[in-house]
């Protein structure tokens, strides 16, 4: 960046004026992925090697406090601000891999699981992802009764649940799935396709429904969406990789509401 390349300047500038010599100074990057940083503070130079303290060993292995808890003694264990306490609403191995979740208006919670992630599976038969309800029938802040609302799903990564069904995120599709008495009405209604998944942790997440009626939703830097509805010439796609992105549920209009940020999730 022009800051580094400033910085750079300044040092050899300073190298020249007490050493008396001229030094140059090149920082070659040969990272053939994505992107990369350069980052230094102040060089100093000596004549000869310094005598420094050897480094400390780094640990053979982390230790966490907390690691490896059951599911009830972690909640337990959980710091809560004054007035506030943690229950253990579901756990292990009631719900698996959860990437996703959203609370429906009889206060029931749904949750993604994802299982395919970190790899969109090409075999039918190794679509494992799936949708759960959780209910609290008794009010004890613990759930008693658990429904697999759908399975057979690959690399889900969002869902909301809202007029008449449930919205659900899988790259490189955004669907809508009919329901009724908590089962799928029908199979599942693909609205837009062409969303990517170059880089699997940043596919379409995070959906909420705003104030305006719409469906929210986030989208990372590195996967590159061209989104329509399915047979959309490419030309007429919207793209999108890094911002925040939103569709409306009756008028099936899709847009972009926001470009930037990095990796958004939540």
């Amino acid at each position: 960046s022009g800051l580094e390349e400033e910085n750079l300047r300044r040092v050899a500038v300073n190298l020249n004026m007490h050493l008396g010599k001229e030094m140059f100074i090149r920082i070659v990057d040969k990272h053939s992925g994505h992107w990369g940083h350069v980052n230094f503070d102040d060089f100093r130079f000596h004549t000869q090697k310094p005598k420094v303290p050897a480094r400390p060993k780094a640990p053979v292995t982390d230790v966490l406090k907390f690691g490896g808890l059951p599911p009830l003694k972690a909640a337990a264990a959980m710091a809560a601000s004054e007035g506030f306490d943690v229950k253990l609403f579901a756990g292990e191995p009631d719900v698996m891999q959860p990437i996703a979740m959203c609370l429906d208006d009889r206060g029931r919670v749904w949750v993604a699981e994802a299982y395919s992630y970190p790899i969109r599976r090409k075999d039918p038969k190794d679509f494992r992802d799936r949708i759960l309800i959780f209910e609290d029938t008794d009010g004890d802040g613990k759930h008693d009764k658990r429904t697999v609302f759908m399975d057979g799903l690959n690399l889900v990564s969002g869902i909301e649940v809202g007029f008449g069904g449930v919205w659900i995120g899988a790259a490189p599709h955004f669907m809508f799935v009919p329901m009724k008495d908590d089962k799928p009405a029908g199979p599942p209604q693909i609205l837009l396709d062409g969303w990517g998944y170059q880089d699997t942790h940043e596919t379409l997440n995070s959906f909420i429904w705003g104030p305006d009626g719409w469906l929210y939703g986030c989208h990372g830097v590195f996967t590159h969406s061209k989104v329509g509805k399915p047979g959309t010439p490419e030309e007429d796609r919207v793209k999108i990789n890094a911002g925040v992105w939103r569709y409306h549920p009756t008028r099936h209009v899709f847009e972009v509401f926001a470009h930037g940020t990095s990796n958004p999730w939540g």
